[in-house]
């Protein structure tokens, strides 16, 4: 639905204000943002959560965080930045390799893709998802979600996002068929392919941030 384009300084020598560009993001969802009005999202509301947070950057990696943290506050796997780094969540459903949904309290495997280390591992359709990275599902789904009360669907994203994980983060689940429980461990879903941390990108709406290559 949206793709916002990160354009990041590429030196911090001190902590900088980036809240002009998170105003710039902000109203450029309200302009663009295709499912925000639909989804009740309260752009405003958000503003005033992240404000602070970005008027103290440290890095760019940190911007890089805030950035991402802020564009999954939509429930949204088409809203995506042009940029990430070995740190940043895997993209859904490109970079994953478990399709998940919630029924009720259960988190249950929808579909695991073909010849992936997942189905190597034995996981398969109508699998339940008991732990996440060591903790229960619905813990480690929470961990995800940020300022937005999630309703079903954003749960489901949660779910999904939590399964696909950072590409640097081993990841380890703990799932039940037919009464056996097993514990899994696999690595990422696909090997990482990063854009570089500086990116400028053309496209049909404007650019969302300014690169600042001299400081403030």
């Amino acid at each position: 639905m949206f793709a916002a384009i990160a354009a990041l300084a590429i030196g911090f020598p001190s902590l900088q204000d980036y809240r002009p560009d998170l105003n710039l993001l902000i109203d450029s969802l309200k302009q663009n943002g295709a499912y925000v009005r639909e989804d009740h999202i309260d752009l405003d509301v958000l503003r005033a959560a992240y404000s602070g947070k970005f008027a103290q950057v440290p890095d760019k990696q940190q911007l890089l965080s805030l950035l991402e943290t802020l564009m999954s506050e939509l429930h949204d796997f088409h809203a995506t930045l042009g940029t990430n780094n070995s740190a940043s969540p895997r993209l859904v459903p490109s970079g994953t390799d478990i399709f998940a949904h919630w029924e009720g309290a259960h988190a249950i495997v929808d579909q695991v893709r073909i010849g992936s280390l997942a189905e190597k591992s034995g996981l398969t359709a109508g699998d339940e998802i008991l732990r996440i990275s060591d903790k229960p599902t619905r813990t480690e789904c929470q961990s995800w979600l940020g300022v937005r009360k999630p309703d079903e669907r954003g749960w489901d994203w949660a779910l999904n996002s939590a399964l696909a994980g950072r590409w640097n983060t081993i990841r380890t689940l703990t799932v039940t068929s037919h009464s056996l429980k097993r514990d899994l461990k696999f690595a990422t879903a696909l090997d990482p392919k990063y854009k570089q941390v500086l990116t400028v990108a053309s496209r049909r709406v404007n650019p969302l941030l300014a690169a600042r290559e001299q400081p403030r």
